[in-house]
């Protein structure tokens, strides 16, 4: 049996955002148990609800029970002492997540808008590999399956890479989207909604619980950044993490959107996503 886990760090952001590749940079750290994307484990106890959203009334004493013991599990089983998990939907349950978890620490990365844009609609167009499902099945104990059920249709559709209309957090309001607006405008609300809620459930945290990197500086300059970070996360040796983002960053991805992106494209999103864009201090 390993040492149990001494501390969480969640890691959270709009999907596309560029969490998959900073938990990929914590998992390289010898003292880190990293999990991506256990929604089944978050979901536990909550099952079937009409989107992602969490709160701290659904934080039920046996919720939080079978959340720190699959996380302290994990952690325990990789004699690691600190545990790392990335959610995309989690943005939208940080204050459920502050109560299961009232000692963690969050970082939070942010990404310009327009370049998740394109990186969602390039996803949408193939899905993902019925590989990546099998592994986070064979992860799920059956008290866990009841979070797959209300996804089948979604499941079925990215194990047969189809095209998927919608993939990503559910923020409220998402089936009205799917309803009445054109696919772009979903996928412009859906960032929006995802970055807000995130982005105001951070600011509530006690300023020694939380880090919000950017993106763009991140890719730019990884060394630079996180050793700025280093008294912040001072129970983590960040020297691993930063060193495994200067080796993989790829620049050229921070402003893709952009070459990519037509003018009609980004005008007909710019009124939806502009006041989360300066919110989040980018200038359009």
């Amino acid at each position: 049996m390993g040492r149990l886990m001494e501390h969480t760090v969640f890691l959270v952001g709009p999907h596309r955002s560029g969490t998959t590749w900073l938990g990929a940079a914590f998992s390289s750290s010898p003292e880190v148990a990293y999990w991506e994307e256990p929604r089944q484990v978050w979901e536990y106890g909550n099952w079937f609800r009409a989107d992602d959203t969490l709160d701290r009334q659904d934080a039920r004493p046996s919720v939080v029970r079978h959340i720190r013991s699959r996380f302290n599990r994990y952690a325990t089983r990789r004699g690691a002492r600190i545990f790392c998990e990335k959610t995309p939907c989690n943005c939208l349950r940080i204050p459920f997540i502050d109560a299961v978890f009232p000692e963690s620490f969050f970082v939070l990365i942010v990404r310009d808008g327009r370049s998740v844009f394109r990186s969602v609609r390039e996803e949408l167009k193939t899905g993902s590999h019925w590989r990546r499902i099998y592994q986070r099945l064979r992860e799920t104990r059956i008290s866990e399956y009841p979070a797959f059920l209300n996804r089948i249709q979604w499941l079925a559709a990215k194990i047969s890479r189809r095209p998927l209309q919608f993939w990503g957090p559910r923020p409220p309001g998402w089936r009205k989207w799917l309803e009445d607006d054109p696919p772009y405008l979903v996928l412009a609300r859906q960032w929006a909604a995802t970055a807000e809620a995130a982005w105001e459930g951070i600011a509530q945290l006690d300023s020694d619980r939380r880090l919000v990197l950017r993106y763009e500086e991140l890719v730019a300059a990884p060394r630079e950044v996180l050793g700025a970070c280093a008294s912040q996360l001072p129970f983590c040796d960040l020297a691993p993490v930063a060193e495994y983002l200067a080796r993989t960053a790829k620049p050229s991805r921070r402003d893709a959107w952009q070459n990519e992106l037509e003018a009609e494209s980004l005008q007909s999103i710019r009124p939806v996503i502009e006041p989360t864009l300066r919110k989040l201090g980018y200038d359009w």
